[in-house]
């Protein structure tokens, strides 16, 4: 060590220094490692402006040599850290921060066989520099970052007379002593901080006055240099409009942590270069204006300081054009009839572009603008048209693409019929088009909608709820976004609510079968019935589904009853209904075994079946009325039974009338009667009655008149005691009275208002023989026929 004014108090060694031969077990033998056994020491007090060394400690195996490195810790000795710089055996200490901390070195000795390193105990706490009367002051200011030449020049508050030397320290080590003022780091007085490391470093200065006495600044830096590009940056890529261009990063030194881009256009020799406004990405496509010119990449790079340098890669070649390429690869659809206007697009080559079609043909009504790539034009018809367009650039190269139009046919309704709706029951349809433009906006043009319903322009739904039943005829037009038109002639059927047309039912006779079936119309099937009030007779039931009143009734007597029908839209009507059962004979075996009637309305025939098979044997009753007098009337059935005309009667003030025919000895079997009119009757009513029990006519009386109280007249006296006696009526058509059955009768089956093939029948069975006459009461005085026959 060369001695220094500031190792006053040392000792002095003549420069060298052989602390092994002052430690006793310290020995230089080789050894084939080292091990250090006793540690290095941090020699002498720390204090602001002084030196402190470090004694290597002992160390087996013989190193060769040692490196050192000194660390900062806190007062503690704890939370070191490597003080940058300061590397050597000995340390100035010089930076603000060592004052109050600690100081530890660790010694590292090598020889062939490795190294090994041992840090020493922290050293007392670095005491605060002696109070000095002057003081020297720094151009590189603490807290200051620096790069590049730095002037560094050191200025004492003495006389120059009085100053002996100014020594330039970094990281602790001595770098320069000046005698003479200025005073200053080198001959130009410049600092290269490009030779120190990036970071931290403390630059202190240590003036010595002739008197011995010191003054010290120390001032805390950043160096911060930008980065140095040691190789361009290199640019990859084809130099033809349209490809891409890739710049890599190049080389540099002091680790730059970032890089920006920014592509420049330049011309054909590589100078006059220009920034390329958005080019700042690493790869660049070369676009059209870059044809004929040449491409360089400027790539800055910034170090985690944030300085930052930017280098120019070399010049591309010149660019080259590229064929024009077309860029529309869909064309939208067109209507027929409808003005249609489209543009072709292209990129790439020597504007201005000229278009063809190279192939196929455009939909008829359309044509293409060669200046401008404009299809336009009214397409005539529908369909879609496959050609192929050519666009030729300046420098007469060409590209070309497959395109289609597809042109829709005009607009049309499509729904050609409606559902029906019923009567006060919500309803809703939706009417459809094809074809066209949507949009599609719905009108009605002619006629009009059911009272209650109306139509939903934007949707083309019909709903509503209609309130009065029939037929409404009307025109809906439907007008596409495009103003093409379409109409359709339509119509709704409205049903009126659901009636009961069943207003008498057929009797019945106590243990035998029953069925009849109840019949409506109007509203919407299916139907269902229900008993809503009163009971059927014991025995029968009513199949909701069917209508159908079936079973055998078991006890005698009239049961009235009122009867529902409920339509699929859950409307229902009702109707008052009677079943009359009979006992099955007077004293023998005669009894109603089933009846059932129809009424129509100008017919030349009408028919009936029986609601079940016959028995072979029974007696068949036919009752007919007529609603003229001049007409003749046969009865036939399906069985082959033969029928007799058993008694008739003519209204000859109301132009009416009504017969009794009957068939012995029924065949068995299903049996339909028709009775067959000579000319076209205008309100026929036909009744059929099975019976069981009596086989032959004995007695029979008929007579006309007017009143409220028609009677037949007396037959003669029966023949047996036990006998069917049966009786028939007939009123005007006109006519709103109800008929009720006389005394000893029972009414069987009447064709009652509003129905108007006006007529009633009823019957008794007698015990004893005698005369007997049909009698019926009405509500008021109407012209009346009426008819009897007993049978035995």
């Amino acid at each position: 060590m060369d001695p220094l004014p500031s190792l006053t108090g040392f000792v002095r060694t003549g420069g060298r220094l052989n602390v092994c031969s002052a430690v006793p077990g310290c020995t230089t033998a080789t050894s084939a490692s080292q091990v250090n056994t006793v540690a290095p020491v941090v020699v002498s007090t720390p204090r602001f402006g002084h030196p402190v060394g470090a004694w290597t400690g002992t160390w087996t195996g013989s190193p060769t040599s040692f490196s050192y490195q000194w660390f900062r810790c806190d007062s503690s000795g704890a939370n070191c850290v490597p003080i940058v710089g300061a590397t050597s055996s000995t340390y100035m200490v010089l930076a603000n921060t060592d004052v109050g901390s600690t100081l530890e070195v660790s010694v590292t000795g090598s020889n062939t066989m490795g190294t090994a390193s041992i840090s020493s105990a922290g050293s007392p706490a670095v005491q605060a520099a002696a109070a000095s009367s002057w003081s020297v002051s720094s151009t590189i200011l603490d807290g200051t970052t620096i790069s590049g030449q730095v002037l560094w020049q050191a200025t004492p508050s003495l006389p120059t007379t009085s100053v002996n030397n100014v020594q330039f320290f970094i990281d602790g080590s001595l770098k320069a002593t000046d005698f003479s003022s200025p005073y200053n780091y080198n001959t130009n007085g410049t600092l290269d901080t490009t030779k120190l490391s990036q970071g931290l470093h403390v630059l202190a200065l240590r003036g010595v006055a002739n008197d011995l006495s010191n003054a010290y600044y120390s001032a805390a830096v950043i160096v911060c240099n930008p980065p140095k590009n040691t190789g361009l940056p290199g640019i990859s890529g084809s130099a033809k409009e349209g490809k891409t261009l890739t710049t890599g990063n190049g080389s540099w030194t002091l680790n730059p942590v970032s890089f920006a881009y920014q592509w420049n256009r330049c011309d054909s020799s590589g100078a006059n270069c220009a920034p390329i406004a958005g080019a700042t990405a690493n790869s660049y496509v070369l676009a059209e204006p870059d044809v004929g010119s040449t491409i360089r990449s400027a790539v800055t790079a910034t170090n985690q300081c944030g300085a930052a340098t930017t280098a120019v890669s070399n010049a591309t070649a010149v660019v080259q054009a590229s064929a024009p390429a077309i860029t529309t690869t869909t064309l939208p659809g067109g209507a027929q009839n409808v003005a249609y206007s489209t543009t072709l697009a292209a990129s790439g080559g020597i504007q201005p572009y000229s278009w063809s079609v190279a192939s196929g043909t455009l939909p008829s009504g359309l044509s293409l603008n060669s200046g401008t790539g404009v299809i336009s034009g009214t397409p005539t018809a529908s369909g879609t048209s496959s050609f192929t367009v050519k666009v030729t650039d300046g420098n007469s190269m060409t590209g070309t693409q497959a395109l289609s139009i597809t042109v829709t046919p005009g607009v049309s309704i499509a729904t050609t019929t409606l559902p029906a709706g019923e009567q006060n029951v919500a309803y809703s349809t939706n009417l459809a088009a094809s074809g066209g433009t949507q949009p599609y906006t719905w009108s009605i043009t002619t006629g009009a909608l059911p009272s209650g319903l109306s139509l939903n322009s934007g949707t083309g739904v019909i709903s509503g709820t209609p309130t009065a039943s029939g037929t409404s005829s009307f025109t809906v037009q439907v007008t596409d976004a495009n103003s093409q038109n379409a109409t359709m002639g339509l119509s709704i059927m409205i049903a009126t609510p659901p009636s009961i047309t069943t207003t008498t039912l057929s009797a019945g006779v106590q243990n035998l079968s029953y069925s009849t079936t109840l019949v409506a119309n109007g509203g919407t099937t299916p139907y269902t019935w229900s008993i809503t009030s009163g009971t059927l007779p014991s025995g029968l039931g009513l199949n909701s589904s069917t209508g159908v009143i079936s079973g055998t009734p078991t006890v005698l007597g009239t049961s009235s009853f009122t009867v529902q029908v409920t339509d699929a839209n859950s409307q229902s009507a009702t109707q008052g209904l009677s079943i009359t059962i009979a006992p099955a004979g007077g004293g023998g075996a005669i009894g109603l075994v089933q009846s059932a009637a129809a009424q129509g309305t100008s017919v030349a025939s009408l028919s009936q079946a029986f609601p079940a098979n016959n028995t072979a044997g029974n007696l068949i009753v036919v009752f007919v009325r007529a609603s003229t007098t001049g007409q003749t009337v046969t009865v036939s059935d399906t069985a082959g039974n033969t029928y007799t005309l058993a008694v008739s009667q003519t209204q000859t003030s109301d132009s009416h009338q009504i017969r009794i025919f009957y068939a012995t000895s029924a065949t068995s079997g299903l049996n339909t009667v028709t009775a067959t009119f000579s000319a076209t009757n205008n309100h026929p009513w036909l009744a059929v009655f099975e019976y069981t029990g009596v086989s032959a006519l004995d007695q029979t009386a008929h007579a006309q008149g007017s009143g409220s109280s028609p009677n037949t007249g007396l037959t003669a006296t029966t023949a047996s005691n036990s006998e069917l006696v049966f009786a028939g009526l007939g009123v005007p058509n006109a006519s709103t009275a109800t008929a009720t059955a006389g005394t000893g009768f029972q009414l069987l089956l009447q064709d009652a208002p509003p129905n108007t093939s006006r007529a009633a029948t009823e019957g008794q069975i007698t015990a004893v023989s005698g005369q007997y006459a049909g009698t019926f009461s009405l509500p008021a005085g109407t012209n009346w026929s009426a008819v009897i026959a007993t049978f035995k």
